[in-house]
């Protein structure tokens, strides 16, 4: 069995859709804040369920924890969104982050003195499955909250030598390792290093999509020059989405096999 965890249903949305997943339960978890933990399973692509629901810290080890407690999966995919730390990275390149970094606290006290940091190791990869993928390793570094800004995740790339920044894939590893489970932490960029988020984006999270895109359009009714930047926002998250899809369903032979179905179907 393979498990996929993702934070928000954003991420993964094409791949639901292409494997034709059902959800079939829903938990409120104790830290899963104010949505749920969700999961999918799917006729198409057998032997994987896909869990969404949370983000930072609590509420993704919860992940972990319910579905290897529930479908006891032989390996574990860790799927999101990532803000690019390195120049030149464009939306929806995809990382597979084997160095994974962790800073908890203020960002004042941030320093070499202060990150935590672990490996993933590569032999979790299935590289019989994995023929046809191109492997881009990578390094993420997770951080207590979104960073929209391009100074700072220039910064932090600088810093800690990083390609990606999130807010989950230190803590999922934790969780799994404390799980002994094998996983993987695929991370696609969303916001490149250049790419300045606008004010909407960092109280969205967790919303509705409903509630998202309200927050969306009250801000761009009161700042009519912000419309190209959210418009380029949401050309970067169809390209992230699209590049997990893609990574995800090669992941098995039945999904390699729905992969092909989808793509004559266009």
């Amino acid at each position: 069995m393979l498990a996929i965890t993702a934070a928000f249903e954003r991420e993964v949305k094409d791949y639901l859709k292409a494997g034709s997943f059902t959800r079939v339960r829903k938990e409120r978890g104790q830290a899963a804040g104010p949505g749920a933990i969700r999961f999918y399973l799917s006729s198409a692509v057998r032997d994987v369920v896909v869990v969404v629901g949370g983000f930072g810290r609590e509420a993704s080890g919860e992940a972990v924890r319910l579905v290897v407690e529930k479908y006891m999966p032989d390996l574990l995919v860790s799927a999101g969104f990532a803000g690019g730390a390195q120049p030149g990275l464009n939306p929806g390149e995809v990382f597979v982050c084997k160095r994974l970094l962790g800073l908890t606290g203020q960002a004042a006290y941030w320093s070499s003195n202060t990150v935590m940091e672990k490996s993933v190791r590569e032999s979790a990869l299935p590289y019989d499955q994995w023929n046809d993928i191109e492997i881009r390793w990578g390094s993420c570094l997770t951080v207590p909250s979104l960073v929209p800004g391009s100074f700072m995740k220039e910064w932090l790339g600088r810093t800690f030598a990083t390609d990606v920044i999130d807010m989950e894939s230190y803590w999922i590893s934790e969780a799994a390792d404390n799980l002994k489970v094998p996983h993987l932490i695929l991370r696609a960029v969303f916001d490149p290093v250049e790419f300045t988020l606008p004010p909407f984006v960092a109280p969205s999270l967790g919303e509705s999509t409903v509630r998202t895109a309200l927050r969306a359009a009250s801000y761009l009714i009161a700042h009519p020059g912000s419309v190209k930047a959210a418009t380029v926002l949401m050309a970067q998250a169809k390209q992230a989405t699209a590049s997990l899809s893609r990574f995800l369903l090669n992941l098995t032979p039945t999904g390699t096999r729905v992969l092909n179905l989808a793509a004559g179907a266009r």
